[in-house]
């Protein structure tokens, strides 16, 4: 997933945090299925609202 951060219309550069760990870049890749809280951060502005993500398992109905 590509996360923008955009301020006043603008996108702008942002620290994206995943819980309590900063990512690198933009992107992220969600390994397990779950819920997670995502926060974008830049100096001289308000934290963003949290964004919960959630990634689900798919099941596609074939049985062995």
């Amino acid at each position: 997933m590509t996360f923008d951060v955009k301020a006043e219309g603008k996108v702008m550069d942002a620290d994206i945090y995943i819980g309590k760990t900063k990512i690198s870049g933009t992107s992220h890749t969600f390994e397990e299925a779950g819920t997670y809280k995502v926060i974008a951060k830049k100096e001289g502005y308000s934290d963003s609202e949290i964004m919960k993500m959630v990634k689900r398992l798919l099941c596609t109905g074939k049985t062995a």
